[in-house]
Order: structure tokens, then C-alpha cells, then sequence
């Protein structure tokens, strides 16, 4: 018997990149269901074209078939008034298997990414392999609803795909979704068979000229020893290093630079203190600006330029001095492969985001990071 998966979904037309949505997607290996409601089901000869497991994406192709479609839209365009207090959305979905479901709410632009929840409890920036960004919306989005599409309902995106959901707050109206433009972006990529894996660092981070400010981490340096880092880091533009994913490709293995072992050490990797000042000869400022040139990486290598504080003895004294590191890596080395892509995906789907944070650090210590946002089935 044929493997069956049950999808919400949208039909998009190759030639003028318009969408259709429908509100039931079935797969039987080569063919796909389309409920259109009205009780009309038509069956459709298709092939599974390629996924993006971190987004939960995936495209069916359609040959030799005529579907009205709709166009997709851009948030970009709608007023300073509706980007700051909410444009107006319909979301089309399938909520616990109740199909052709709508349900009225907003959307809000600029997109954000999920990092921020975790900025806005610790003061610092994580960087999480689903790091994506999204649209923050207020509308009844539940399981069921993942893999829609958020119709625009005035203006000129009246009638037009702004948006997929994609997670939230299970029952509740704060919810996500996937930009148009990632969807723009996702959907010839998958065609053309070049979907790109971003980089991925793992690093906890804080803008360097603001991080010493923070009490907890100038008590968490002058434990190490790096007293030196509250006076340098304000006179450094760049990235101040606080913390690591469990699964960091930059972690060192000795992450405390006070600590000297040959043996062990790894010098081609990132330790506590380390301030990140260029990706691939890019001058990086802050965090965010990080991440957004770690993500546009496209190269075999990826070369990150940072300032390190180390030690050498002179007459009994420990004396610290800054010293310019380059740490070379492969992108193999600084991409997840699409297993542990996906299984980050369904233990976040399946127990939240608190997942992604299982033994990571921050100042030395383990991060007690709970949230009940999750993807949605």
C-alpha cells in the first residue's frame, strides 16, 4: 500500500510565479488530490520536484494541467500605517483536519527572525540552525493551517499570497509565517535542484559596544581573567562571543582562553571573548549583520576574522594582548546536513523551540530556556 501524507498547500504557475491555493494536498508517490472545495476532488499525475526540510517546504509538479491561480504579493508595498499596525489577511488552512477553513487576522511587517524571542529574554543574539525569518501575525492559526496561504485583503495585495504560516503559540493568536519573498526565492531554487543550505555558526553573541555594559557579563570575563575585554570591547566594532550552541562548528574545545592545553586545543575555532569583526573580508558590526553575511556565504571557504585576547608571562606578571585570528573553514564544516536538519525539525515541531538550546551555554553556564512556540503539524 502506498505511503499517504495529508498537506495544505498552493499550486504556483512556473511561467508567471502565481499561486493557487487549495485546501487539501494528499500524495500517493506519483499522484497528487486536490479538494477544491464544493465537493470537487480532482486527482493529478505528479512528481515530489524537492524539499527544504529546515522550512517544512516541498514541490509537487503538475504537468500539462491549466489551474486559475492567484499572484503573489509584496508586503514591501502596503502603507507605513498597515506595516506598523497590521495589514489586513485572510489565512486559508486545513486546522485539525477541518478543511477549506478561513480565518481573518493581520500580518506585520518588517519580517522578524525567531532569534529575537531569545534576544528579548537574555540581551544577546542566537544563532539556531531555524533561524528563518518570519512574518509576525495575529490571526487563528492552529495545527493543521501549516503549509496555507495568508491572502492579502485590501489595497494592492487584495487577493494576492503574502505569506504561508508555518508556527506559533498553539492556541493562541500569536503566530508566523513564511514571507512571500522566501517563498519567491524558495521555489525556482527547488526547480532548478540548487537549494542552497545556509551557514551556520551556533555562536551566542552581543554587540561588542554595548555588551560590557551588561553587569553579568563583565562579572562572567573578570572571572576569566579578561578584565582587559571591558575597557577593549567598547573600542571594537564587531561581535562579542557569550555563548555556544551544543552543536557549534566554531566551538573550540577549550572555550575558556584563560585555560592552556596544546593537546587539546583547537585554534581554529571561536572561545569565549573572541570578538568577530569580518566574514570573508566583510566588516561585521553587530549581530545581526553576522548573521546576514554568514547566511549569503556561497563560497567553498568561509574566513572569519576575529580579535582574541591571549596571555604570555613576563617577569611573574600574566599580560594579555590582542591579536588579529583568522578561522578558516569549509562551508561542508559550517552547514547541517539534511538529517540533522530534520531532526532538529521535528523534536522542535513535536516539544517547541527549547529544543534547539539543549546543552548550549551562555557565560559558562546552561541555558534554562523554555517556550512554548513550536512548529505547527
Amino acid at each position: 500500500m502506498p505511503e499517504t501524507s495529508s498537506y495544505d498547500g498552493t499550486i504556483n504557475d512556473v511561467d508567471s510565479s502565481n499561486v493557487n491555493n487549495f485546501t487539501d494536498l494528499t500524495i500517493y508517490n506519483t499522484y497528487a488530490k486536490i479538494d477544491f472545495g464544493e465537493e470537487k476532488i480532482i486527482s493529478y499525475a505528479a512528481k515530489l520536484v524537492g524539499t527544504v526540510p529546515r522550512e517544512d517546504y516541498a514541490v509537487l509538479k503538475i504537468s500539462g494541467t491549466k489551474i486559475p491561480t492567484l499572484p503573489m504579493g509584496n508586503l514591501e508595498t502596503v502603507s507605513e500605517f498597515q506595516k506598523k499596525y497590521g495589514y489586513p489577511v485572510m489565512v486559508i488552512g486545513s486546522p485539525y483536519i477541518i478543511e477549506g477553513t478561513l480565518s481573518e487576522g493581520k500580518v506585520f511587517y518588517p519580517s522578524i527572525d525567531l532569534a529575537n524571542i531569545f534576544y528579548n529574554l537574555f540581551g544577546a543574539t542566537a544563532d539556531t540552525p531555524l533561524n528563518e525569518e518570519r512574518y509576525r501575525t495575529i490571526a487563528d492559526v492552529n495545527p493543521g493551517n501549516s503549509g496555507g496561504a495568508l491572502i492579502g485583503m485590501v489595497g494592492e495585495n487584495k487577493g494576492k499570497v503574502v505569506g504561508k504560516p508555518c508556527s506559533g503559540y498553539p492556541g493562541s493568536r500569536i503566530n508566523f509565517a513564511i514571507p512571500e519573498k522566501t517563498i519567491k526565492e524558495f521555489f525556482p531554487m527547488i526547480l532548478a535542484g540548487k537549494i542552497h543550505t545556509p551557514c551556520y555558526s551556533g555562536l551566542i553573541m552581543a554587540n561588542s559596544k554595548t555588551a560590557m555594559k551588561d553587569p553579568l557579563n563583565v562579572a562572567f570575563f573578570e572571572k576569566l581573567g579578561l578584565k582587559s575585554l571591558y575597557f577593549e570591547a567598547e573600542n571594537t566594532k564587531g561581535v562579542l562571543v557569550v555563548g555556544f550552541m551544543d552543536n557549534s562548528p566554531l566551538k573550540a574545545k577549550i572555550v575558556n582562553p584563560f585555560l592552556k592545553d596544546r593537546n587539546n586545543d583547537d585554534p581554529n575555532s571561536i572561545k569565549y571573548g573572541d570578538i568577530i569583526t569580518a566574514v570573508n573580508n566583510e566588516e561585521t558590526k553587530n549581530p545581526n549583520e553576522f548573521l546576514k553575511k554568514l547566511r549569503a556565504v556561497k563560497d567553498e571557504k568561509v574566513e572569519i576574522k576575529v580579535t582574541r585576547f591571549v596571555s604570555h608571562s613576563e617577569n611573574g606578571n600574566e599580560i594579555w594582548e590582542k591579536q588579529e585570528v583568522i578561522i578558516s573553514k569549509t562551508e561542508k564544516e559550517m552547514t547541517l546536513t539534511e538529517d540533522e536538519y530534520l531532526a532538529l525539525y521535528q523534536g522542535v515541531r513535536k516539544y517547541g523551540l527549547s529544543v534547539l538550546f539543549k546543552n548550549a551555554e551562555m557565560r559558562g553556564i546552561e541555558i534554562p530556556f523554555e517556550t512554548n512556540l513550536r512548529l505547527l503539524e
